[in-house]
């Protein structure tokens, strides 16, 4: 008999062979008593898997005895009693397949089992970041896998980019970042397969920007240059820190961060350049180059500025700012700029962009709003020319002239009709002993051009006159002789090649003077080439010979003079003789007075002369003195001036101002207030200073009377325009000589034998306008009395 195990190959292959020729032939089933084998169990093709794994998997069961049914880990399913039979689409929750390891059972109808061992595997592969990647949960710089699968590792596929690996159950993919194995920057899908087809998605990002800086609104600046500047951070992947220049700032590892107030000091920054890197936690970096600019434009002065050391008659500057030069402002006045790097502002003179003749503040703005100051002075001005003290003349008009010249540009020179003059570049400067023939100087009209070392000029135009003005006395005749009572007037005609300042006339008796006639105003020059005038002369005038002396000064302070001697043959007035008496009847209680007495003030020369006529009236021959004092006080000091005794009641005269001398040729030595050094007359605190102010005279005989009395106008070391000078003169004696005043020259006088004449007689001419006191005072007279006081007459009542 033929085993069954043999039987049933033999009846398959007969099966098959008969198909094979296309004959349909139904197998009967053999059934063997004997038959102990379980039911053949073959994977079907078509199976997702191989060698035992298996993602789903189908059985052909076959037994000649009869397939009964399956059981797959316990499960039962029962099947058709068939030799042949299948159990299709085994996997995961079906049959009771489950994941993992499975035991399929085959029964045939005679009990005999088959068992296969399986493993259903529908999970993909394992992906774990490897250690060394840069980032963590899900955000990498670059990352690297490892991949595992008990079904082996086939392939990944990133972003739809295959890479096929070695079908082992462990893989790697390593350093994956945008630009390999298809990754890209941003977000990522990894799709790993195992060889049974099962995948696992791995979705990433990968990060490799730095963090995004974005300047803040408020910061001064833009495109990369900024005075004060503030940073908006921003990184998905959270900013970690920065570093500026080198130094290092730690965050707080956020999407949002922030830098704020970044300017020189802070954080690291410095002036100019600097170098931001922000990083975020992966690693990832981005460098901002900013330059911090905290200073203002520089300016440059133009050389075509005139000027120099902050002082100019015309200034251009120069701005440059490599943040771009906004606008400048002078003195509060903005002129807009371009915004340029480089700009300009030209021909800055007082009367534009604001700008004014001496102090002035420009300010240059950049776009940053850094400001650059500069303070310079505008002087359009010529320099400051000035008559000096040893001027001689005065209106324009000199004999010889100093000028003092001043300019804070500084002094650079002049020209003298055409005739230029080199000076030291100094703040002051002088130009001294200007007449006819020096520095190019001549008689007449000059013109002085001085100019600063800015180009600024002064012009003066001025005239230089030596030559005297020429006095004629018209009347009276000279030789004259006329009765007392017919003396008349004085005629004078004065004549001169500029223009006149004053004419004065005294009257002298036998040589020694004896009063004023005339003058023209003090404080007023004459102004014109000719002037003449008329004087009375005294009606009462005694016996004698009398010199009428006229003198004339031009603006220069020519002097020129006249003389006429008249005889008067008899006097106009004769003065009985009163025999004192008894006082009439009635006289007895009448007290004695001094109305009627006058204190005046005058300036002869500039020399302060007090002049008085005392009258005492005492019918009752009460008064128990005779002798006249002046007293002067101001409540805190007092002086006394004895003026003399008084004879028949009466005394006449005048005495020198407390604190004034004269020399023995008439020039003055004191003033009071004043002192004089070096040339040079000064205000100074002296004995008498305080009569300069408000004084009570009291005239004081016995009664006593109150007179007004004031400091006399022009007295003091001043002449005309204001120049403090009063030079002594020189005379043409030795002080062995005898004191005479002598005529007064002619226009036929030489020059050089005149100037002596002019010299001893200057200081006989009034400055006084009132014709009512003396013209002159005798100085002659006072040096040969040797006294400051001056009694002229004495008169008997």
């Amino acid at each position: 008999m033929t085993p069954p195990s043999v039987r049933r190959p033999l009846a398959a292959l007969l099966s098959t062979a008969l198909v094979a020729l296309g004959t349909a032939v139904a197998v009967p089933a053999v059934a063997d008593a004997g038959d102990t084998a379980g039911p053949t169990v073959t994977v079907k093709p078509g199976a997702q898997g191989a060698d035992g794994r298996y993602r789903s998997l189908s059985v052909k069961l076959q037994d000649p005895s009869k397939v009964d049914k399956v059981e797959i880990n316990g499960t039962v399913k029962d099947l058709t009693d068939a030799v042949y039979s299948d159990v299709n689409g085994i996997k995961p929750g079906t049959f009771g397949a489950v994941e993992g390891k499975n035991v399929l059972v085959a029964h045939d109808v005679l009990g005999n089992t088959s068992t296969l061992e399986f493993v259903l595997d529908t999970t993909g592969p394992e992906v774990t970041v490897k250690p060394g990647s840069q980032g963590a949960d899900g955000r990498y710089r670059s990352v690297s896998l490892k991949l595992h699968d008990g079904s082996k590792v086939d392939k990944v596929e990133i972003n739809g980019t295959v890479k096929d690996l070695t079908d082992n159950v462990w893989s790697d993919v390593n350093g994956i970042k945008p630009g390999t194995f298809g990754a890209v920057e941003g977000k990522n899908v990894l799709v790993a397969h195992d060889v049974l087809g099962n995948t696992s998605t791995l979705e990433f990002v990968l990060d490799t920007t730095g963090p995004e800086v974005t300047v803040k609104p408020g910061s001064q600046g833009a495109d990369g240059r900024y005075r004060s500047v503030s940073l908006k951070l921003h990184d998905p992947s959270k900013v970690d820190g920065l570093t500026l220049n080198g130094v290092d700032k730690d965050l707080t590892d956020n999407v949002w961060s922030d830098l704020n107030g970044v300017k020189p000091g802070a954080f690291g920054a410095v002036e100019g350049a600097n170098t931001l890197v922000v990083r975020d936690t992966l690693g990832n970096t981005t460098t901002l180059e900013l330059v911090l600019d905290t200073s203002g434009p520089q300016i440059t002065v133009k050389p075509e500025s005139q000027g120099a050391d902050g002082r100019y008659r015309s200034l251009s500057v120069k701005l440059h700012d490599p943040s771009k030069v906004d606008k400048v402002e002078i003195n509060g006045t903005v002129k807009d700029l371009t915004d340029n790097a480089w700009s300009d502002v030209n021909g800055i003179v007082p009367g534009t962009f604001g700008a004014v003749e001496g102090a002035n503040t420009l300010v240059a703005f950049d776009v940053l709003g850094n400001t650059t100051g500069l303070e310079f002075v505008l002087d359009t001005t010529g320099p400051q020319v000035s008559t000096k003290d040893d001027t001689v003349g005065g209106d324009g008009h000199y004999r010889s002239v100093s000028f003092k010249l001043h300019d804070p540009s500084k002094v650079d020179g002049l020209t003298l009709n055409g005739v230029d003059k080199d000076l030291t570049d100094n703040v002051w400067s002088d130009l001294n002993g200007v007449k006819p023939g020096a520095f190019g100087a001549v008689e007449g009209t000059n013109t002085l051009v001085v100019r600063d070392v800015l180009g600024n000029t002064t012009t003066v135009e001025f005239v230089l006159d030596t030559v005297r003005p020429v006095v004629t006395i018209e009347s009276p005749a000279a030789g004259a002789t006329t009765p007392a009572a017919e003396v008349g007037d004085v005629v004078v005609t004065v004549t001169d090649d500029t223009l006149l300042r004053r004419v004065g006339a005294n009257l002298y008796r036998d040589g020694a003077f004896y009063g004023p006639i005339g003058s023209t105003p003090a404080a007023t020059a004459l102004g014109g080439s000719t002037w003449t005038g008329t004087w009375s002369l005294p009606a009462d005038l005694p016996a004698g010979t009398w010199t009428v002396r006229v003198g004339a000064f031009d603006l220069a302070g020519n002097w020129g003079g006249a003389n006429v001697d008249v005889v008067v043959a008899e006097p106009a007035v004769t003065e009985p003789t009163v025999e004192p008496s008894e006082p009439a009847g009635g006289n007895e209680d009448v007290e004695p007075s001094l109305d009627g007495s006058t204190v005046g003030a005058t300036s002869v020369d500039g020399v302060p002369w007090i002049t008085y006529d005392v009258r005492l009236t005492d019918p009752a021959g009460k008064a128990t003195g005779h002798t006249a004092r002046l007293v002067l006080t101001d409540g805190t000091h007092t002086t006394t001036l004895e003026l003399g005794d008084l004879v028949d009641g009466r005394l006449e005269g005048a005495v020198l101002w407390p604190g004034a001398q004269v020399a023995a040729d008439g020039t003055p030595t004191a003033f009071p207030g004043w002192a004089f050094a070096d040339g040079t007359w000064t205000r100074a605190e002296g004995e008498y200073s305080w009569t300069l102010g408000d004084v009570t005279a009291t005239l004081v005989v016995n009664p006593e009377l109150v007179v007004e009395l004031a400091y006399p106008e022009g007295a003091g070391p001043q002449v005309t325009d204001g120049v403090e000078t009063l030079e002594p003169v020189e005379t043409d004696r030795t002080d062995t000589q005898a004191v005479a005043v002598p005529a007064a020259p002619t226009s036929a006088t030489p020059a050089a034998t005149t100037d002596a004449v002019a010299a001893s007689t200057t200081a006989e001419l009034a400055l006084t306008g009132a014709s009512t006191l003396w013209l002159a005072l005798g100085a002659a007279l006072l040096v040969a009395a040797g006294a400051s006081v001056l009694v002229l007459r004495r008169r008997r009542a």
